[in-house]
């Protein structure tokens, strides 16, 4: 239920029972400014799935402001997702030994990678130069402090514990195209532990698991894991999609789907239009775009939808001449 429902249903009935979840949706909700963009930008791997160049350009040519809202619905639909992959990286795999990447002390704040770190942060750029990529497994212990993989929390000392050490996403960069990356982490091949796989995860309401299962992970999602595999010079990898409530069966709970690395899927679905979204605001040259209709869902939420389909206002009114497209 969207926040505005949840008002709603509050003026309407004053339920006790409403109104706890409409003032903290209130107080979690976060809305943030997107300035016109500029050919020189940096884009990131996951907005890329879902550019549309000829919005980004019109947006930069008229010196659009856009506005990102993320309601309460979305906000602990991210959080929700953010702790299963803090479940499935640092208590599952990584105490194992089947995880590989970078790993962050809670306790003196400094990574596994402080060696490698630059003004930039801890980044690494494509193509990799030797020597590679440093991927380490989780430490039992912080190299700088000391601390403790987990402790106990109150008693029994078997009982609950609490991480110390988390992994830590590595950032991946391209300056030719201006791409940045922060996989989500390597697992580590079960037959075979030379290889190595990189990994996209998703966490997914039990409808939608269940849809993945039988049609295959989204475009966009096949898309992300592509980038970070070109950018980090990984061969394979695998989209996960984790069930936020699986049910007795191991496969009710996480779907492997694996990929090999397809240069034709990165110049067609990466390049190609990021391309075209740079030349485009280089030159004011207004690429195609991807709406068919003005109708299109997409399209009905496009600060520029009337700019886009030659000046035509919902209805088939006109705008004036100079606000049509170029």
């Amino acid at each position: 239920m969207g926040l505005n429902k949840i008002v709603a249903e509050l003026k309407k009935e004053r339920s006790s029972q409403t109104a706890p979840v409409a003032w903290l949706f209130r107080q979690i909700q976060e809305t943030k400014e997107v300035p016109p963009p500029k050919h020189t930008d940096w884009m990131r791997a996951s907005s890329i799935p879902y550019l549309c160049p000829r919005e980004e350009v019109l947006c930069g040519i008229e010196g659009v402001t856009r506005i990102r809202a993320q309601d309460g619905c979305l906000r602990v639909t991210m959080d929700l997702g953010e702790i299963l992959h803090h479940q499935y990286r640092d208590w599952y795999y990584g105490p194992r030994g089947k995880y590989l990447g970078a790993w962050l002390c809670l306790v003196c704040g400094k990574t596994t990678h402080e060696e490698v770190r630059t003004e930039e942060g801890i980044v690494y750029y494509s193509p990799i130069k030797p020597p590679g990529i440093k991927l380490l497994k989780m430490p039992e212990s912080c190299p700088h402090c000391s601390a403790p993989r987990a402790i106990p929390v109150g008693r029994p000392a078997d009982g609950p514990k609490v991480r110390l050490i988390i992994y830590h996403e590595l950032e991946f960069r391209n300056k030719k195209y201006r791409i940045y990356s922060h996989p989500d982490g390597w697992r580590v091949d079960l037959v075979d532990e030379i290889r190595i796989i990189l990994q996209e995860l998703k966490s997914a309401s039990p409808n939608w698991y269940r849809k993945m299962g039988n049609t295959g992970p989204t475009k966009e999602a096949i898309t992300q894991l592509m980038i970070g595999m070109w950018l980090s010079g990984t061969k394979e990898g695998e989209v996960v999609y984790m069930n936020k409530s699986g049910w007795k069966k191991p496969s009710e709970y996480y779907q492997y789907h694996r990929y090999k690395l397809s240069r034709k899927r990165i110049d067609r679905d990466v390049i190609e239009p990021v391309l075209a979204t740079r030349e485009g605001l280089k030159t004011g040259k207004v690429p195609v775009g991807i709406c068919r209709s003005i109708e299109e869902e997409r399209a009905k939420g496009c600060k520029v939808a009337d700019l886009c389909f030659g000046g035509k206002k919902r209805g088939g009114s006109k705008r004036r001449k100079k606000n049509q497209a170029a």
